[in-house]
């Protein structure tokens, strides 16, 4: 935020400078003659910044500038000599990477003309908060509360967010691809990757597991630090008890994608080609015949033992109500796949699927959820904490739902 200075801006490159309100609104009392007054109304009450970009006849007007403070009410600063059309775009910034809402106006004076001038500025709020990182790789996200949330993926760092205005920020961690990430509470997270490789955060640093000979690792779920389970290629299921990991036989060999579980002794795990596992507290018996008759299934989630839901390839959609797996997807929208879910209630459950599909049931059916214009990608895995829904997005794009 650029301090205020009196007086012409002027030099090869013009821009608007920007401060709180210093002056009357409507008033000449406090104003010189090319202070402009901005109010602005509808702002989403986690805004915490705006980014105010200035055009002059169409041309952009120096670089965007950021006001900090008396959101609703700023002056803005033109060169005396520019006039015209004005064009102001103004946007509602979460974090310098996130933004919640849009709004512009237009006015119209010329060069020199007798001002201040008062400009109204609507702002809209966008379906969801829209983070954008580019050339980052996300595939998985979770967090403990609305100020502790984890987003892993390829050959990254882990990005935290902390719901302080600072937005994602990085924290160091053995390179790798990590596909899903969990945790136990802000002291007990892991993420899994290839070659049985888990990353554990212990509250301050990230450090290295091993399991054992797991292959590939692309799901993880558990009741506490000491009950842990990952699920990998060829039918790997390893049980983490706080201090060793254990290989349990499933008897499957094709690749498990995801684990949830009602308590210690019910737990359920999918995979490809429609297989369905569960843990009844010593061993794995699958489901036979297959509920997705074959087709693979990306994601499983639930709110109860009566209430396990999978999402998977071409929309299936099988819904376990306690007795038997039957088809859940009244009123889904078609979809090349569903890849994960995360189930609140049995009346709210949301869904991530391909070409940046985000789908919610609320007891009596799914529908699909707006998302911001513009977002193309695939919605890979989700997870709700306090009033939001997190979705990340393959292009490096993470979207935060008010529930």
């Amino acid at each position: 935020m650029q301090t205020k200075t009196r007086g012409r801006q002027q030099g090869p490159m013009l821009r608007a400078a920007l401060w709180g309100l210093g002056c009357a609104a409507g008033m000449a009392t406090g104003c010189t003659n090319d202070d402009i007054v901005v109010n602005v109304a509808g702002l989403d009450p986690d805004v915490k910044t705006l980014q105010v970009s200035v055009t002059v006849g169409g041309q952009p007007l120096g670089k965007p500038q950021t006001v900090s403070r008396t959101l609703s009410q700023f002056v803005m600063n033109l060169p005396m000599d520019q006039g015209g059309t004005i064009g102001l775009s103004l946007i509602g910034q979460v974090s310098s990477d996130c933004k919640l809402s849009e709004g512009s106006a237009q006015f119209s004076f010329t060069p020199g003309g007798l001002r201040p001038t008062t400009v109204q500025v609507q702002m809209k709020t966008l379906p969801a908060l829209l983070c954008s990182l580019p050339g980052v790789d996300l595939r998985a996200i979770w967090g403990s509360s609305p100020q502790d949330v984890w987003a892993v993926g390829a050959n990254t760092a882990m990005l935290h967010w902390d719901d302080s205005g600072s937005g994602w920020t990085r924290v160091p961690a053995t390179v790798s691809t990590y596909n899903d990430v969990w945790g136990s509470g802000p002291n007990d997270v892991y993420a899994v990757a290839q070659f049985g490789a888990v990353e554990h955060w212990n509250g301050s640093t990230w450090s290295r597991m091993t399991l054992p000979a797991a292959g590939e690792l692309h799901g993880v779920f558990g009741f506490g630090p000491t009950a842990v389970w990952f699920v990998g290629d060829n039918g790997a299921a390893v049980r983490w008890n706080g201090t060793s990991a254990t290989a349990t036989t499933t008897g499957v060999s094709s690749r498990l994608t995801s684990i949830w579980g009602a308590a210690s002794n019910d737990i359920w795990a999918v995979g490809l080609s429609g297989v369905v596992l569960r843990w009844t507290g010593s061993s794995w018996a699958r489901t036979q015949p297959s509920p997705t008759a074959g087709q693979s299934i990306h994601g499983v989630s639930g709110s109860g033992v009566a209430d396990v839901w999978g999402f998977g390839i071409s929309g299936v959609l099988p819904h376990f109500n306690g007795t038997a797996w039957l088809d859940g997807g009244d009123g889904l929208p078609m979809v090349a796949s569903g890849n994960d879910l995360w189930a609140a209630s049995f009346s709210e459950v949301w869904g991530a699927a391909s070409s940046a599909n985000v789908v919610r049931w609320d007891g009596t059916r799914w529908d699909r959820v707006p998302i911001p214009s513009g977002i193309t990608g695939n919605a890979l895995k989700l997870w709700g904490v306090g009033n939001h829904v997190w979705v990340v997005i393959q292009d490096g794009t993470l979207l935060r739902f008010k529930r």
